[in-house]
């Protein structure tokens, strides 16, 4: 008996003495892909790597040289919760990811292109280089299960609105959930929920994001909403090549997008309340009369909208009925854009979107 009992203790610390040497080859193998991952980009202030967990302590990502913020990202904590066997098989596989306390900045390009974590994605085509060279065709697969992003910040900055400096909308209290991610990318529907406040000095709207994009294709179903956003936070999409300008109002607008085989058929409902221009003397009682008879009895001015075709080429339209025509027609006279203010929303979610989901791509 005592033989059977030493020889167990004996099993039960060989095991422990191999589940451990397991686990700091994993922690050296994990620390130096982190390190070869952040590389000159950025900085990781601490790593510490648990049985079940890896936690990224005040994490900074460089932008460009002519990013509009200090860094591209900033991160108090990342947890990360790997897949130890698949990391050691060379699969990057995480049950989650979970970043805390961040600033997240995103930039609309003169062009319209979104940009997002340039110097990361700048890292990854440098290190697919070298493994080319090195005579490596295969990339490394990477799977999570769920990529949430807690209490954080979104600076998005819109040059094609406002080039010099670009337009700039932050979005506080950001908390976003994206699942599953798969790399290199695949048509699976990954789902999508962000929720924020887009915020000024004076008024604290709100932000709601839900649907799913399959990122390979594009294809998407994805509704967003906006409510009680202080109209001064989107004065430049509501402006058709005009001086307009608002010294008060709110905004709310609600929208459902769906794209199938880069075919784009989106429908919503634009309301601004309480509009008040700014003023500019006699010159502004035109404007303001016709401001005056876009809104009903309680202060809104409301748009019917449709936006169709593809998605390089969409076509607007409002509703087509007389009230509606009236309206767009004021609209026109005023200067108004709702065409302008859907597109640039879409846009403006549609990089949100890209850049959180490809943030660990590589």
């Amino acid at each position: 008996m005592r033989k059977i009992v030493v020889r167990s203790i004996v099993a039960v610390l060989v095991l422990a003495a191999i589940a451990v040497a397991g686990l700091m080859i994993s922690v050296r193998f994990v620390e130096s892909r982190i390190a070869d991952f952040v590389g000159p980009i950025g900085k990781i202030e601490r790593i510490h790597v648990g049985f079940s967990s890896v936690v990224l302590e005040g994490v900074t990502l460089d932008g460009e040289d002519d990013w509009p913020a200090d860094n591209a990202l900033k991160a108090a904590r990342i947890v990360v919760h790997p897949d130890w066997r698949a990391l050691i098989a060379k699969r990057n596989v995480y049950d989650s990811v979970r970043v805390e306390d961040f600033v997240l900045t995103a930039v609309r390009r003169g062009n319209g292109q979104i940009d997002a974590l340039p110097s990361l994605r700048k890292r990854a085509q440098q290190r697919s280089e070298e493994a080319r060279a090195r005579g490596e065709t295969e990339k490394r697969e990477t799977r999570i299960g769920k990529l949430e992003f807690a209490d954080g910040r979104i600076d998005y900055y819109d040059a094609v609105v406002s080039k010099k400096p670009p337009h700039h909308i932050p979005i506080g209290n950001v908390n976003a959930t994206i699942a599953p991610l798969h790399f290199p990318l695949d048509d699976a529907r990954t789902d999508i929920r962000i929720t924020g406040n887009p915020t000024t000095k004076i008024s604290t709207g709100k932000l709601n994001v839900e649907g799913w994009i399959a990122l390979a294709s594009r294809n998407a179903d994805v509704n967003i909403a906006l409510s009680q956003v202080d109209v001064a936070l989107f004065s430049p999409y509501l402006r058709r090549d005009s001086p307009l300008a608002f010294n008060g109002g709110r905004l709310d607008m609600r929208m459902r997008s769906r794209v199938d085989n880069q075919k784009l058929n989106a429908s919503g409902q634009l309301v601004l309340h309480d509009l008040k221009l700014r003023d500019e003397g006699l010159a502004a009682l035109p404007k303001k009369a016709a401001l005056a008879m876009l809104e009903d009895n309680k202060g809104r001015a409301i748009f019917d909208f449709t936006m169709t075709g593809t998605l390089k080429s969409p076509q607007f339209k409002l509703d087509d009925d007389i009230s509606t025509r009236v309206a767009g027609g004021l609209a026109s006279a005023l200067g108004i854009s709702v065409e302008n203010m859907a597109g640039g929303l879409g846009s403006a979610v549609e990089g949100i979107g890209g850049a959180l989901s490809n943030l660990f791509a590589q």
